[in-house]
């Protein structure tokens, strides 16, 4: 594919990165910029850090300019039209604005991308939407794909887990503004769409299309909305054609709150895939050192509840002399990573795709998965939810260690695969007793806990959402 042409970005920190990865299949990114001069000279992700005065030079030349900055974007345009740029672009968390007259247009950065036409009008084809591509979607589509339905994605950011976009193949099509996509869908042969993100589900509503929202999580159960947040919550759940929610008890919830009729709803739980299975188990390194390995996959970031900040938990076990072995897409904190960097005990093992962390997890003795639920604050979505991980654990034949989350508690007990940890007590005594609970090596399939078993039921809540639509317009 031909570049668009050069460009430089203003922002060396995340956001800044961001849009490196964004824009570099398009453009030639020739350099970084920053007001920190002592950045100046570095080397970021293959690109040079520039001074304000390469950068001049770089626009002169042709290079488009592009700010990336969380919170100070306008003054950092302002700023460069001072010192002489022509022209300033914006790009913030995958969306693109063109800076102009103090006000900020939307403008694509990237191709226009062709409307997506159906190969057979005999089979379903279903879009998939969420700012950035994620595990869930992808072993949704896989499955839904082998029944013979056409896959397609459409995102903002790139995927930061890996191997979540490959069951697309070549219907994957990214986007830098909401009218792109707005108009793209509309025009676009969909039988359905498929929505993870609230704030894509309140644009896709105005569309042409059936959309199905995705609840991954419910943030009221959790977070301090504001009331506009709570409004968006209310349309998501009560005006979309349907929704797919983890859990029962989460279902009923909602139902309650927001008033959706339940014929249009559906469950699907956060099951792992057939193919998942482990290929390889390899030899515990516990057989070597005699102590004791504990591994956490997963993210880790500080919401209101702060349940994935695991510091003080990890701390007590290192000191004990466990290791941790984390395997994580996105650190979300600096404690984090400081104790990474200043204790034996806690490793930081990289970001592997499902496939191969199935069999990496074997050398290890059990899987984290108790949440910090200290603060006090409520919890429905920890106790009644369909946790990736947990599965994931049993897949590689680890039991777990869980906090007091009441559909882990239930789950443990009923399967005898993993038990709390109280800080209190003996914490090597704990461990090794749980750790000695054996995991069958078929315990998913057997179980019935992969998506493949939901696949079916996934297909027919689609074509239930499309033929209520086609019964209201024969009336």
């Amino acid at each position: 594919m031909a570049k668009l042409g050069s460009c430089v970005i203003f922002g060396c920190g995340s956001y800044g990165k961001q849009t490196l990865k964004k824009l570099r299949p398009h453009y030639d990114v020739v350099a970084f910029c920053d007001n920190n001069a002592s950045l100046y000279g570095l080397v970021i992700e293959d690109t040079p850090v520039v001074s304000l005065e390469e950068l001049l030079k770089h626009e002169k030349n042709g290079a488009i300019v592009v700010v990336s900055n969380r919170t100070k974007y306008r003054q950092i345009a302002v700023q460069l039209i001072r010192l002489g740029v022509n022209k300033v672009y914006i790009m913030n968390e995958g969306f693109s604005y063109f800076y102009g007259d103090g006000e900020m247009f939307p403008f694509s950065l990237l191709p226009e991308n062709v409307y997506f036409k159906k190969k057979s009008a005999e089979k379903l084809s279903v879009l998939y939407v969420q700012y950035y591509p994620n595990i869930r979607l992808s072993r949704i589509a896989k499955v839904i794909k082998e029944l013979n339905c056409e896959v397609v994605i459409a995102y903002y950011a790139g995927t930061h887990q890996k191997g979540t976009i490959d069951v697309f193949e070549n219907n994957c099509y990214c986007f830098s503004t909401y009218d792109e996509l707005f108009s793209w869908v509309n025009f676009s042969e969909f039988d359905i769409v498929h929505v993870a993100n609230r704030r894509l589900v309140t644009l896709l509503l105005h569309t042409n299309k059936k959309i199905i929202l995705d609840v991954h999580d419910v943030y009221s159960f959790f977070e301090n909305l504001s009331p506009e947040e709570l409004l968006i919550e209310f349309i998501e759940n009560s005006l979309c054609d349907g929704a797919i929610y983890t859990n029962k008890t989460i279902q009923d919830i909602v139902l309650q709150k927001y008033g959706m009729d339940s014929s249009k709803t559906h469950i699907v739980e956060n099951f792992p895939l057939k193919n998942c299975a482990v290929s390889k188990r390899y030899r515990k390194l516990s057989e070597s050192d005699n102590m004791l390995h504990i591994v956490y996959q997963g993210d880790m970031a500080v919401l209101d509840s702060n349940e994935r900040n695991f510091t003080s938990y990890w701390l007590k076990l290192a000191k004990a002399g466990v290791h941790i072995h984390i395997y994580s897409s996105h650190i979300g904190y600096q404690e984090i990573e400081q104790i990474i960097k200043e204790n034996q005990f806690i490793h930081y093992e990289g970001n592997l795709s499902s496939d191969e962390l199935a069999s990496e997890m074997t050398k290890y003795n059990c899987g984290w998965m108790m949440f910090n639920t200290e603060e006090g604050i409520s919890k429905v979505h920890l106790d009644y939810c369909s946790t990736n991980k947990l599965y994931e654990y049993l897949n590689s034949g680890l039991p777990v260690i869980i906090g007091d989350s009441k559909c882990h508690k239930e789950f443990v007990e009923k399967y005898h695969c993993g038990s709390t940890l109280n800080f209190n007590e003996d914490i090597i005594a704990q461990l090794n007793k749980i750790s000695l609970m054996k995991i069958a090596d078929d315990f998913i399939v057997k179980n019935k806990f992969t998506m493949e078993d939901q696949a079916n039921g996934i297909l027919n809540f689609y074509k239930s959402i499309i033929e209520n639509d086609v019964e209201k317009d024969s009336e």
